[in-house]
């Protein structure tokens, strides 16, 4: 069984989604996180992409617990194995300093995944997502809501809904053929950086990779 996930990045707050990949509405568990303004940029970006790892290991470790995991007769490699990561790519607009903080973001997320799993991880934009949830590219949030399997009445406002529903239409493009650009986390790993320059020369030799 493939696990697709879904993670609608930002400060304010940031929505994830986990389901099963082969069911539209199969959701085995969702958060949304905020993060405080205090702190720099570089802190609030790797705390928060910290948390969003932690707690898609912790709903993936709850749904262990569940009778459809014991049921199905999955080990634990294979369940971290096959997971799709899918994470919403920021769109510059008119401000180049939030699109600089939003792509630091991102890439703090993406760090932190790579670094703790296994799978894939796809990049997806926010036209293709609202496209896949509510056969328009320029849905609005609640557009994509209603077509979620959320229901508004079960969140405390409007804004967290629409989060996590984004994160839930971001998820509907993994294991796509044809939406957003995939990596492989395991090639992620097996990437080696060549040392081809120092000064003095011999540290050359003390940081090579072998």
């Amino acid at each position: 069984m493939n696990l697709a996930i879904g993670i609608d990045p930002g400060y304010k707050q940031t929505g994830i989604v986990i389901r099963e990949a082969t069911a539209r509405d199969k959701i085995i568990g969702y958060a949304v996180l905020s993060c405080p303004r205090n702190g720099s940029p570089v802190q609030r970006a790797r705390n928060l992409a910290n948390k969003i790892v932690r707690i898609i290991e912790e709903l993936i470790l709850e749904y262990r617990e569940t009778e459809d995991w014991k049921s199905g007769g999955l080990s634990n490699k294979l369940l971290w194995a096959e997971n799709e990561f899918v994470i919403e790519m920021p769109v510059f607009a008119n401000n180049p300093d939030t699109f600089t903080v939003q792509v630091r973001l991102v890439e703090e997320v993406e760090q932190e995944i790579e670094s703790t799993f296994r799978g894939t991880l796809r990049e997806i934009m926010p036209t293709s997502s609202k496209y896949l949830a509510a056969k328009k590219g320029n849905a609005s949030k609640v557009d994509v809501a209603e077509a979620s399997p959320f229901n508004i009445a079960d969140f405390p406002d409007e804004e967290t809904w629409t989060t996590v529903a984004d994160a839930w239409a971001h998820s509907l493009a993994a294991f796509s053929n044809t939406v957003g650009k995939v990596y492989d986390l395991k090639k992620a790993k097996e990437n080696k950086v060549r040392v081809l320059l120092t000064f003095p020369p011999g540290l050359k030799n003390v940081y090579e990779d072998n």
